[in-house]
């Protein structure tokens, strides 16, 4: 029977109580509907599918502020721990955590885009399985600086269920990447394939 209170319930198992605490965090299906749904009903809303190449940035028109808008998707350099910019087809590596999961480094160096917004992260296979998400509020979060821009250089996207490292180990996926802010709605794809560390 459930009962309690901030979010935790208790229930009976095996003769003891458990405590079981629902995560606090965003609601990523939501979050992804609306920023479709946004997108749809803004006629004027800026709605980008760019497809990395090469590991160059992935430039587009510029925006109001007068520095183009440039985005940089990456990982984290196995060598020293800094950025580094992925290019469509590479590898990405998957880790083991310390608590039994699995999880990718992914980060983005962005231009011309508004300090502020729903930053999402989805990893999901060729045939939509949804593999690791992640959402950030960009107002709330540390950032780094870059000339016309900001960076936020590591986020760990873990993975849903442990097996689907096996299952998608150096099978192509999908990273998306999107920003939602008032009038901005943007969706970057890049096509990888996971290896393990």
């Amino acid at each position: 029977v459930a009962a309690g209170l901030r979010g935790e319930r208790r229930r009976r198992g095996h003769g003891r109580a458990l405590r079981l605490r629902r995560p606090h965090h965003l609601d990523l299906r939501g979050a992804r509907r609306q920023l479709h749904a946004e997108a749809a009903m803004r006629p004027g809303a800026l709605l980008l599918v760019l497809v990395g190449c090469g590991g160059a940035p992935m430039p587009a028109a510029p925006d109001a502020g007068g520095c183009a808008v440039q985005v940089t998707m990456g990982t984290v350099d196995e060598a020293d721990g800094g950025f580094v910019a992925l290019a469509d087809g590479a590898p990405l590596t998957v880790h083991a955590g310390p608590q039994g999961g699995y999880h990718v480094f992914v980060g983005v160096e962005a231009r011309g885009l508004p300090r502020s917004g729903l930053l999402t992260w989805t990893l999901s296979s060729s045939g939509g399985l949804t593999l690791a998400t992640r959402a950030l509020d960009v107002s709330t979060v540390l950032l780094e600086d870059r000339p016309c821009g900001w960076a936020r250089p590591r986020d760990a996207l873990v993975f849903e269920r442990n097996e689907d490292v096996m299952t998608f180990r150096g099978v192509p996926v999908t990273l998306a990447m999107g920003l939602a802010d008032g009038g901005v709605n943007a969706i970057w794809l890049m096509r990888l394939f996971l290896r393990s560390d």
